[in-house]
């Protein structure tokens, strides 16, 4: 299984330079990071993307969303007993 690290060393590179597209490809990692099941990456590219977006732009909006969304405790899962 290919780990995408050549792709993420590559999008990095890209980017580098240019606030705005490193902005979206920071936030666009995090998505892939947890497309690939490793929340923890994603998470830290998506705390990477809410430092350094310009506010109020869609990436940091939605980096932020999703940082809170990883960070809140899961609920338990119901037994389907509940109301009855």
């Amino acid at each position: 299984d290919y780990d995408g690290g050549s792709l993420v060393n590559g999008l990095r590179s890209a980017a580098a330079g240019d606030p705005a597209r490193t902005c979206e490809t920071t936030y666009l990692l995090g998505d892939w990071f947890l497309i690939k099941n490793t929340p923890d990456e994603a998470a830290t590219a998506f705390r990477a993307a809410a430092d350094t977006c310009p506010q109020l732009t869609m990436p940091r909006v939605a980096a932020t969303v999703e940082l809170k969304r990883l960070e809140a405790p899961t609920p338990a899962r119901s037994t389907g007993s509940a109301g009855r």
